[in-house]
């Protein structure tokens, strides 16, 4: 692995990693407290990447976005045009982003909002939900989504009481609807009922593979992280595209 320094970078990564760890228990009461707890995490997280220091119009981190992938407590980012692969018990799916960008003023930050752009994304999407993991077949279900999350209104500097209208954080393929943040991060949560909720049965494997027929889920070679690696895991790694099969 080949981590690049980051200013706040080890300090986010410990934030989630006791988000993550709160969110693992197992009552209702539970899951929503540490719900409530994650989301600033989530909003300075996706904050910090869409206001990093700008190098020719986009941010440090949006540049490393093309180049590299990450790996950390909440789970990993994905690198553009690149398939980042999710297993969930005997399904998987493949999601390849092909756009990212912020749009607008930036928003000020206030004790009612998070300030910051209005973001977008969109992604590429392949399922196989009988078990064989085999992207060839002609079952396969395919579509192409769209992603928008902006500045959030807020009680204070803590709970947050929802987003800007017409958004959409969920990254669906199939059966799965996984959370999603600028740029391109995915975690270990999933939306059900419209309500994002802890989900440790997510797996994901980045790559570097650009067509789906490169998919392979059997591949000795990839890096799988699950929500129990992540949680032991003491700062966020970057891992550059010539390192992944």
């Amino acid at each position: 692995m080949n981590p690049l320094p980051d200013v706040g970078l080890h300090d986010r990564a410990i934030q989630g990693k006791r988000a993550l760890s709160c969110a693992n228990g197992k009552s209702a009461h539970r899951l929503r407290y540490c719900l409530l707890a994650m989301a600033p995490f989530f909003v300075s997280f996706q904050v910090t990447a869409a206001e990093d220091s700008d190098v020719a119009g986009q941010t440090t981190y949006e540049q490393r976005a093309t180049t590299h992938v990450e790996l950390g407590p909440t789970g990993p980012s994905a690198a553009l045009d690149r398939f980042m692969l999710i297993r969930k018990r005997t399904e998987g799916c493949a999601v390849r982003f092909t756009d990212f960008r912020r749009e607008g003023k930036k928003k000020p930050r206030s004790s009612t909002s998070s300030g910051g752009y209005d973001t977008y994304a969109e992604y590429d999407w392949y399922f196989q939900g009988d078990g064989s993991f085999d992207f060839s077949k002609l079952n396969v279900l395919t579509g192409h989504g769209k992603l928008h999350w902006g500045p959030d209104f807020r009680l204070g500097h803590g709970i947050i009481l929802g987003g800007p209208k017409d958004t959409s954080r969920s990254v669906d393929c199939g059966t799965f609807h996984v959370w999603w943040t600028y740029p391109m991060n995915l975690a270990f949560f999933s939306f059900v009922d419209g309500k994002g909720r802890s989900d440790p049965s997510l797996e994901f494997a980045p790559t570097r593979w650009k067509d789906i027929q490169q998919v392979d889920f059997s591949n000795a070679k990839l890096r799988w992280i699950n929500s129990a690696i992540a949680s032991r895991m003491k700062e966020s790694v970057w891992i550059s595209l010539d390192q992944l099969p």
